[in-house]
């Protein structure tokens, strides 16, 4: 998508329009077979997606999405021809989901029409492409014959295993392209559905270590008398539950259906950038600065910053020495007004062994790693790598960052003005000494870790203690 909501302020327009055109040049580099919209495909108009997609020949295709007048907004398929078979592609997107200047016919009955046409051309597979959500999708299944294999999308699933509905398989990849879905298709005449056997065994051994942990965390509970730490175990258990119940296991194998063997690719830092590609986005990065206006407040920015999990970003980064940052890290320009946030160099004189320890964290050098990759003015990323973003008193905007750049005390403490300036008195402002789990998630939210951030695990690494 071009956007990840169907909404956009006007604070945010310029930066987010310069991303979409980013995105559909990319797109068109990539010499896609065919896509369809989703919701935020839409926010800057019906104009911007379909001009962009004629400048950069992208195949986009739907069965149901029509102008106000009536016209097809894309065609509502495309044939290809791949290893011997004739492939036909279309694509639905929920009524529900569209913006203006655009409206939906009756999906089910749009996309009968499409499958029944495709049948006509004599296509070997058709394949959809459904930005639905999966629930829809199983229903769509079951209500349109002919329908060989869902891509599907919206509920932003990490699917183990493909869900088998009849003899139509549906697969998803999560989200914001953290992975590359890959679907290999072994078709075999006389046979009829899916089966995979390999998705069957990772999905099965996923489901016994999920009830190894439910089990454990039950346990717990039956043990533990304490009240925050039960709290605790009860929300992790929650989490397990979750993710039981959302676990699909493939059917087996029976010997009659074709074979689909699905899995994600991890796009992570170990694969090396695409030159056309990182030509795209360098040039890109290069104008994000332009378009924050330092005059805008940016206070009800959304804080879902890129979590840090998986990353090893301390090594390279110089840390913070009494309040000072590194010169090629912190922007030349200062908060204007600190407020209530004195920054880790005042911190540090009293409490320097603690100092000690986050200088060698991840979170002392946050902002460097926006930095390094030129995202420091990326409006989706800078709240979450510096301190007080977003918070009154704190940095409002990218270019207001000043000292108080990287995750420092007072991000999780709480700002400590008032905690130094009542120094000696017997009505001394106490910090926030055990920060809560809410804290950590507004950032490490589990979108963005996909689970992985679990905060009893983590905590240890940045508590401060041997």
């Amino acid at each position: 998508m071009l956007w990840k909501s169907p909404s956009l302020s006007v604070r945010e327009k310029e930066q987010r329009e310069l991303k979409a055109k980013l995105l559909l040049e990319a797109m068109g580099a990539l010499g896609l077979d065919a896509l369809t919209p989703g919701q935020g495909d839409f926010v800057f108009g019906l104009e911007f997606l379909t001009e962009g997609a004629k400048r950069h020949s992208l195949p986009y295709v739907s069965a149901n999405l029509r102008t106000t007048d009536g016209a097809e907004v894309f065609p509502a398929f495309r044939i290809v021809e791949r290893a011997g078979f004739r492939v036909g592609i279309t694509g639905v997107t929920a009524p529900s989901l569209l913006g203006q200047g655009v409206r939906s016919l009756p999906v089910e009955e749009s996309l009968r029409k499409v499958v029944a046409e495709l049948q006509g051309e004599k296509v070997d597979l058709v394949f959809l492409l459904s930005y639905q959500g999966l629930e829809a999708d199983k229903k769509l299944a079951r209500a349109v014959e002919g329908l060989d294999v869902v891509f599907s999308a919206h509920d932003r699933r990490l699917q183990v295993a493909p869900t088998v509905v009849g003899t139509t398989a549906i697969v998803q990849a999560g989200s914001r392209g953290k992975y590359l879905g890959v679907a290999e298709l072994r078709v075999e005449d006389g046979r009829v559905g899916w089966a995979d056997s390999a998705g069957r065994v990772r999905a099965e051994r996923r489901r016994a270590s999920l009830e190894r942990q439910r089990s454990r965390y039950s346990k717990q509970l039956t043990e533990e008398g304490d009240e925050r730490l039960r709290a605790r175990v009860e929300s992790s258990l929650a989490r397990v539950e979750q993710q039981l119940a959302s676990l699909v296991i493939p059917p087996a194998a029976d010997g009659s259906q074709n074979q689909l063997n699905g899995r994600q690719e991890a796009m992570n830092r170990e694969l090396g950038d695409d030159p056309v590609m990182d030509k795209l986005v360098n040039a890109t990065l290069e104008l994000l600065g332009d378009t924050v206006d330092e005059g805008h407040d940016h206070s009800g920015h959304d804080h879902s910053g890129h979590d840090h999990s998986g990353h090893n970003h301390g090594s390279g980064g110089d840390a913070a020495h009494g309040g000072v940052f590194n010169k090629t890290v912190t922007p030349k320009r200062a908060a204007p007004n600190p407020g209530p946030y004195v920054g880790a160099g005042v911190c540090m004189g009293c409490h320097p062994t603690q100092y000690k320890d986050w200088a060698s964290t991840p979170h002392a050098h946050a902002w460097k790693t926006l930095v390094d990759e030129k995202r420091q003015f990326d409006q989706d990323c800078w709240s979450c790598h510096v301190t007080g973003a977003n918070q009154k008193g704190g940095p409002s905007h990218p270019k207001q960052v000043g000292a108080l750049g990287n995750v420092q005390c007072e991000a999780c403490h709480g700002p400590g003005r008032a905690h130094v300036s009542s120094a000696g008195s017997e009505n001394r402002v106490r910090m926030v000494k055990s920060p809560s789990e809410a804290v950590c998630v507004t950032c490490h939210t589990m979108e963005q870790t996909e689970g992985r951030f679990v905060y009893d695990t983590y905590l240890p690494k940045v508590d401060h203690k041997d």
